[in-house]
Parts: C-alpha cells; sequence; structure tokens
C-alpha cells in the first residue's frame, strides 16, 4: 500500500496506511481477544471499531482536517483491503458498540467520515461460504499440501492470492471461475524479496449478520444506524482469485435484489469492477488505482456496474 503515497498529491489528497493487528509493526492480538475471534463474539469486532474510532478521532485532531463538505471536499475516507475490510467495516457495525461510552467521538466523527470503500473483499469477510456444490481451490487447506509448514502454506498463498486470472465470467458465476493453484502471470513477478513480507490472515466465520445489517438495512426499517449518510463504494478486480470474483457477485446481486423488493437503502453501494486488475493492482498500477478510487467515491449514486480499466484510469 506505500506505493500510493508518491501519487496522492497529484490528486489532491492524503493517504494514511494504517496496519492491521498481527501483521508487521502493529500489536499482536491478546489471548482474550483470539479466544473472541475464535468464538464469533461481538466484542472481538468492537475492538477493532474502538481502535479504528480513537484512531480518527487523534488523527482529525491532531493534523487539523477539514470536515466533509456535502461529500464533495474535505473528510475521510476509510478504505479497507482483502480481509481487512473487516477492520475497515468495523467502525460502522451496529449492534457491537463502539461508540457507547464514547457519544461526544461520534459527534465529531459523523461531519468527518464521508465514505467508505471495500477494495476487493474475499467471500469470508462478509461471513458467506463458498458456491454450494463447488470445491475451490485454498492453499491452507489443499489436501496436497497437508505435509507442509505453515511458512510454505504461506509462500503458496502468496502466489495464488497474487496471480492474474482468466475467468471466462460470460459463462457466469460460479461456473465461469477459474480455480487453479496458480496462474503464468502474477504480481509477484515483479517484486523484490522485501516485498514479500508474511502477514497472518485473519479468518471470521461469524460475520453475516453484522455484515448484512450494514449494507442491508432500508431507511424504512424505523431504525436509524450510526453513519446512515456514509457511502459504500465496492471496488472489485476481474481476474483476482476466485473468492474475491464471488464476494463481489453476491454482494452485488444481493443489492439488486433488495432494490427490486422496493427497499430503499439506508446507505446506497456504487459497484466498481477494474476489468483488467487482480488483487494486487494497487502494486502494479497505483497511481491508476488511486485515480479510479477518487473517481468512484465522488460519482453520483448509480445501479449500473461501473467498468473501469487500470491502463486507461
Amino acid at each position: 500500500m506505500a506505493h500510493l503515497h508518491q501519487h496522492a498529491h497529484s490528486l489532491n489528497l492524503r493517504t494514511v496506511i494504517w496496519n492491521r493487528r498481527e501483521y508487521p509493526g502493529s500489536t499482536r492480538y491478546s489471548d482474550e481477544e483470539i479466544e473472541d475471534q475464535v468464538n464469533g463474539r461481538t466484542g472481538f469486532l468492537k475492538g477493532l471499531g474502538v481502535l479504528m474510532k480513537d484512531f480518527l478521532e487523534k488523527f482529525i485532531r491532531q493534523e487539523n482536517i477539514p470536515k466533509t463538505n456535502h461529500r464533495k471536499t474535505g473528510g475521510v475516507v476509510i478504505l479497507g483491503w482483502s480481509i481487512g475490510c473487516i477492520t475497515a467495516m468495523s467502525l460502522f457495525f451496529p449492534d457491537t458498540g463502539v461508540f457507547d461510552d464514547d457519544v461526544e467521538g461520534y459527534c465529531t466523527l459523523e461531519s468527518y467520515v464521508r465514505d467508505l470503500v471495500l477494495y476487493d473483499p474475499p467471500h469470508n469477510a462478509f461471513g458467506y461460504p463458498g458456491p454450494q456444490g463447488r470445491t475451490f481451490y485454498i492453499p491452507f487447506t489443499d489436501p496436497a499440501h497437508q505435509g507442509k509448514t505453515i511458512e510454505e502454506k504461506y509462500k503458496l498463498f502468496a502466489q495464488w492470492v497474487a496471480s492474474y486470472y482468466d475467468h471466462d465470467l460470460k459463462m457466469g458465476v460460479p461456473d465461469g471461475l477459474k480455480s487453479r493453484r496458480n496462474a503464468e502471470k502474477t504480481s509477484l513477478d515483479s517484486w523484490t524479496e522485501n516485498d514479500l513480507e508474511k502477514g497472518s490472515p485473519a479468518m471470521q466465520s461469524t460475520l453475516r449478520k453484522v455484515t448484512e445489517r450494514l449494507l442491508f438495512v432500508s431507511s424504512e426499517d424505523g431504525r436509524k444506524d450510526s453513519f446512515s449518510k456514509v457511502r459504500i463504494t465496492y471496488i472489485s478486480c476481474a481476474k483476482s482469485h476466485w473468492s474475491c470474483v464471488w464476494a463481489a457477485y453476491k454482494i452485488r446481486r444481493m443489492f439488486q435484489d433488495f432494490l427490486k423488493n422496493g427497499r430503499s437503502p439506508q446507505r446506497w453501494i456504487n459497484f466498481t469492477v477494474i476489468e483488467d486488475g487482480n488483487h494486487f493492482v494497487h502494486l502494479d498500477s497505483s497511481e491508476g488505482f488511486l485515480a479510479i478510487v477518487k473517481e468512484g467515491v465522488v460519482v453520483p449514486n448509480s445501479d449500473a456496474l461501473n467498468a473501469v480499466s487500470i491502463s486507461e484510469a
């Protein structure tokens, strides 16, 4: 993500990269937090949201960030990538109590936080299973890798997640999804050894309820959640591994069904797909990716799929 900094100024943006817990340089989870995570307790998600809240409050105050002006200028856009979308969403999850002890903090942040960007999340970031009746390759669970060490599995995972996949989307999803171990071209081809840092994947299995409450709540439901004016921009990449393509398909289909049923969403979701991008397009084409993000958060609400090319951004 650090590659984005050098292009932010020319786009009149300021990028701040916040490393997730358990990743290099950040704090490890406590035994209690790991137990909450394993058992699917909302206290784990609340903890993520409180960290996000505290950081934003301090950063806005310390850096004198301007308030958002009707989503045209100023404010803060929160972007989550991959499974990190869980952390990005944690500030907004209803019923987790992030602001129970800090009403003043919420009133402050409501004037600054303007958009939530979900960038190429996998299906398990929303608590959804993979396609029923199909078996798709995942490096950590593949029987062929039973005898391998966790370090060896991480290397296989890196190759798999960074590959470019030519899914046959004309066949539809999931039928046209490719599920081989890795493709001929990967984002790792041009990386140095320093780029290949190992991180710990955070797998959640109990997110479905809170994410559906966040993404598919109607203004007619009689309840107003926090940050109800925040719009969601979903950016997917057509050449990512199957899990991310499946997630984008499923979330967009559910939002379309939501609209067809006459529901009025409390938070609108705009969908953009980068047709020639993969899961690491922000590294392979940093400037183009950042331009797509900027464009995505300023365009009007639309129920159409916005298809873009990174080579033309």
